[in-house]
């Protein structure tokens, strides 16, 4: 779907609109037409024009209710252009506008987080895991300065923040990635207030952090399997042994054959 574009010598063009969330469609034909009605008056080219009424269509069924498009807003969204991975990395402000949208579409929000630093096979596993949990699922990824803070090891994190965010955004099954400074993921959940809190491990559900937070507005906490014997220390053993030509035992469900390096 989107806008056909019809010349006066009959020359048409169907302009496709990119995937949105919908969330409600009222008020998407006014911003329609009070774009092209502006774009005419400014002598707007009719396929730029055609253009720019898509965006500002789009952009209004994101919101709840009528609310106006800025010019700043058109501008960021033609500038992001295709990069979906960009669209959903997000600030926590602006993700929570989300969260309650879909919230009130009565779709389950699930959060979860961590550093995810030099993902793997665990980590995708669970993360799969956890989106079939609900509709939406967020996931809350340490700053640098935080997995320091956590005291990960002196190399750590492997990859920067925005590396791992856009990792995380890549996997088709997440919907949002957030970055958080704090030490703890608590003061995110106290905005967001996810349907479901998930954290993958053998935990018990006192262990998980903000159970309570999210138990207090009625909302659930679950642990998730593991694939067992891999971990992200597990598979940087398997990097630094390589580089030091020393043989490890890699479990029986990660077959990695490290080479042997030649001498000289």
């Amino acid at each position: 779907d989107g806008i056909a574009l019809t010349q006066a010598d009959g020359a048409s063009e169907l302009l496709p609109t990119r995937k949105r969330e919908v969330y409600d469609i009222t008020g998407a034909g006014d911003m329609v037409l009070a774009t092209i009605g502006v774009g005419c008056a400014a002598g707007i080219a009719p396929d730029d024009l055609a253009r720019l009424a898509n965006v500002a269509g789009g952009l209004e069924v994101e919101q709840i209710g009528v609310v106006t498009i800025s010019r700043e807003e058109m501008l960021a969204d033609l500038l992001m252009g295709s990069r979906v991975t960009s669209e959903k990395v997000l600030p926590l402000e602006e993700l929570q506008r989300h969260v309650m949208a879909r919230q009130k579409l009565g779709q389950k929000v699930v959060l979860t987080n961590g550093c995810f630093d030099v993902m793997h096979v665990g980590h995708v596993t669970y993360l799969e895991q956890a989106a079939a949990e609900g509709d939406c699922l967020i996931v809350a990824v340490n700053s640098d300065d935080s997995v320091r803070a956590l005291n990960k090891g002196p190399d750590r994190p492997i990859f920067g923040q925005d590396h791992r965010a856009s990792m995380l955004a890549a996997l088709e099954g997440i919907d949002y990635v957030v970055i958080f400074g704090e030490s703890t993921p608590c003061e995110l959940i106290s905005v967001l207030k996810p349907d479901l809190l998930v954290k993958g491990g053998t935990y018990q559900k006192e262990e998980i952090v903000g159970w309570e937070i999210v138990e207090s507005y009625g909302g659930e906490v679950k642990a998730l399997g593991i694939t067992p014997g891999i971990s992200t220390t597990h598979v940087l053993g398997i990097i630094r042994s390589s580089q030091e030509s020393v043989s490890i035992s890699a479990p029986s469900n990660f077959p990695i054959e490290l080479p042997k390096r030649k001498a000289g």
